[in-house]
């Protein structure tokens, strides 16, 4: 599935009110802290063209019935491949020779969030809508080696970024039983500042991003967790 169609597939789920009839089973009112496990960064792994090894996860304390404070973190290898480009097909003087270049992106993001209660089912409840403000704190380092078959010679350079954004953000809860339950959040964040340790190399856009816009200011992200009720 691609990323047009996953971010459709997730406001469906996230905003329907398919859960306001839900309640009937018994509920663990008057939670106070939750941690969950985004499955998104499992389908990247699996199922996306580009190499990656991601983990994400979040923490959630509920400190007014009005609202909560959320920390999400997504961490781990964004982007792994291996480019070969090759020249002198046909000129025999000069002889086949390659170019062959690396890359290799790690990196983390930090996400912490205040959000308010739009909808809840009754008071206590996991069910509910919510909307508040996120901040997007990411470091990547990116690692290029280039070689070139025809002098022998393998350079290799290193890019570090850091870049904030900030923005908002919209999401449901759902309970499953009376500790799971599953989240999906959509944020959508704008650039706040971009700091590289080398001003000419190209940007590295929100490697979590379903959407980025060409100027790498922009960015949406989608999470869909499942998660656990600790007390």
């Amino acid at each position: 599935m691609n990323k047009p169609c996953l971010v459709l597939l997730l406001l469906g789920f996230a905003f329907s009110p398919t859960f306001a009839n839900s309640d009937s089973r018994p509920d663990s009112s008057g939670y106070k802290t939750l941690i969950t496990a985004d499955l998104l960064p499992f389908y990247y792994n699996f199922f996306d063209a580009k190499i990656q090894y991601r983990l994400g996860a979040g923490y959630s304390r509920n400190n007014h019935a009005a609202w909560f404070i959320a920390h999400y973190t997504d961490f781990g290898i964004y982007d792994k491949y291996t480019f070969t480009k090759y020249y002198n097909l046909f000129n025999e003087n000069n002889g086949l020779y390659y170019v062959e270049n690396k890359v290799f992106i790690a990196g983390i993001h930090y996400v912490p969030s205040f959000n308010f209660y739009l909808i809840r089912t009754k008071p206590g409840s996991i069910n509910s809508i919510f909307s508040g403000i996120a901040m997007d704190f990411s470091l990547y380092h990116k690692q290029h080696t280039h070689f070139n078959s025809s002098t022998g010679l393998e350079t290799e350079s290193h890019y570090r970024q850091f870049r904030v954004g900030a923005g908002v953000q919209m999401g449901s809860r759902y309970r499953l039983s009376k500790r799971f339950f599953t989240e999906m959040r959509m944020s959508f964040f704008t650039n706040v500042m971009n700091y590289r340790n080398d001003d000419e190399s190209t940007p590295i856009r929100s490697l979590h991003a379903l959407w980025t816009r060409n100027d790498y200011k922009l960015w949406l992200t989608a999470n869909i967790c499942v998660g656990y009720v600790i007390d």
